[in-house]
């Protein structure tokens, strides 16, 4: 996904995934070249995977995300 705020924000969002996950870890964290935004990977283990679409809905309502994207992969998930 790419987040668009300062990075001291994103405890924001990782309050969100921690609402539908029991773990995650931020796969990979790359700043974009404004300076400002980065793309940004977690991976998670839901709480209840079925329920994958309703954190996707939440995170791209989240203000400062785009091009928010999910693959579930087993019994992890990738953001």
């Amino acid at each position: 996904m790419e987040w668009n705020r300062p990075l001291g924000e994103l405890n924001q969002l990782q309050r969100l995934l921690r609402r539908h996950s029991r773990s995650f870890v931020c796969a990979s964290q790359r700043a974009r070249d404004d300076g400002v935004s980065a793309d940004l990977s977690y991976r998670l283990l839901l709480r209840d995977p079925e329920r994958m679409d309703d954190l996707l809905h939440e995170v791209r309502a989240f203000q400062g995300t785009a091009r928010v994207t999910g693959l579930a992969a087993q019994e992890e998930s990738e953001l």
